[in-house]
């Protein structure tokens, strides 16, 4: 049963999730390491502005990529270049325009340089990186496209450790690694996948912004909740920051390897060919999600602070963010299935319509939460916003599948009629 809804195929992917959660503690560790919670504060900050710029320009690209290689829509690897090269070009002003407020302002020249040419490098090099993957994923080559990503990112580790010990040394150059090691990805998933036997290729427009923004949309908007919080949350204190940052960051690295099992979601949901067949899946990938995240996820509701201290080398004062984020989590990674399985059927205007209401929940939510309560206030904020993500996509779900059986009641009706 497992091979049948993509479950096992999506378990592949952990090697590159685990290779992607380590190398993300690790880089934590030592920009703390190299500047206690202000270094942590700035990397974080860097990644997120630079995940964020990515979301905005890739617009949808990488998982309409998925969904058509899925579908047999695309065949040629190189079909994704062009419409990827020209989100690259309207990167760079967007990034400069981002970051420069946040990060790059109030630093030495050499600082300022250093910030710049890392964030830059770390968005287009993840923009390419991920887009190559969801290709081959598209493709169903999950195993060694995954283990592609898991062991490149595990040998940015060492870099890291060695980094650290360096006194003296901006964590911008941190940033710096870990963009190298994306290029390399990008290159290496390029020429894994073996060229099309045919010479079909997309239309035209397949991959238009005009064809993928809805699901940018949900991209853009899963970056801001889960991947720029501190951005949201810089009315309040730098420790609020860095607590929550922390917690934040814990919240969605038990997120990613929950979701492991539902990596191929998207992919099982557009072959299958029947809508019962699909509402299965839905419901057995997430059901394994779920189990996933509770088993990993206790350790942190029992044992926060010294789990905290352990992996990233510092310990806030108050636990009650970190669980709260735990908690939060579950919700998110069951919304989060859902929110693969309604991609892979086609309702892209139903995923943007979620993301752009769960996001206006999670800014309001987490500014307003930071600045009354600081780091636990926007923990309630986010426990929030995930509560809502739940309701929504799994309200969505189910009314697509009413709807569906009623629409058949109905034929089914006006057929014996006409008998």
């Amino acid at each position: 049963m497992l091979t049948r809804i993509g479950v096992l195929d999506g378990l592949w992917t952990a090697t590159a999730s685990v290779g992607s959660k380590l190398q993300v503690l690790v880089l934590i560790a030592a920009a703390g390491s190299l500047r206690g919670l202000g270094g942590t504060a700035d990397v974080i900050l860097a990644v997120s502005i630079a995940l964020l710029c990515f979301a905005a320009i890739d617009m949808g690209l990488s998982l309409q990529a998925t969904r058509l290689f899925a579908l047999g829509a695309l065949i040629d690897r190189r079909s994704v270049l062009p419409a990827a090269f020209r989100r690259t070009l309207a990167y760079l002003p967007l990034t400069i325009a981002i970051a420069f407020p946040l990060v790059l302002r109030g630093r030495s020249p050499l600082e300022q340089l250093g910030w710049g040419i890392a964030i830059l490098a770390y968005g287009v090099g993840y923009q390419w990186s991920s887009l190559m993957t969801q290709v081959a994923w598209g493709r169903g080559a999950f195993k060694n496209s995954s283990a592609l990503v898991g062991i490149v990112r595990l040998s940015t580790i060492p870099v890291f450790l060695g980094l650290a010990t360096q006194e003296g040394l901006s964590p911008f150059v941190l940033v710096l690694a870990v963009a190298m090691g994306e290029i390399c990805i990008a290159t290496l998933q390029f020429r894994a996948l073996t060229p099309a036997s045919s010479k079909q290729s997309a239309p035209s427009d397949a991959l238009a912004i005009k064809n993928t923004y809805r699901l940018g949309v949900g991209s853009i908007c899963n970056t801001i909740m889960n991947k720029s919080d501190t951005v949201l949350v810089a009315v309040a204190s730098s420790a609020a920051v860095a607590t929550y940052g922390l917690a934040s960051q814990v919240e969605n690295a038990l997120g990613a390897a929950a979701l492991i099992p539902a990596a191929a979601h998207i992919t099982y949901s557009a072959k299958a060919t029947m809508k019962d067949a699909a509402q299965a899946i839905a419901t057995r990938v997430t059901a394994v999600v779920t189990v996933v995240y509770i088993i990993i996820g206790v350790p942190f509701l029992v044992w926060p602070l010294e789990l905290t201290e352990f992996i990233f080398h510092v310990r806030p004062e108050d636990s009650s963010p970190m669980r709260l984020c735990v908690v939060a989590g579950l919700f998110s990674c069951i919304a989060g299935s859902g929110m693969q399985h309604l991609i892979g059927i086609g309702l892209s205007r139903m995923v943007a319509t979620v993301w752009v209401c769960v996001t206006v929940v999670a800014v309001v939510g987490l500014t307003t939460g930071a600045a009354a309560g600081g780091a636990f206030g926007a923990a309630v904020g986010a426990l929030v916003r995930d509560i809502v993500f739940f309701a929504l996509v799994w309200g969505a779900i189910a009314r697509f599948y009413r709807r569906s059986k009623d629409s058949r009641r109905i034929s089914l009706t006006r057929v014996t009629a006409s008998d």
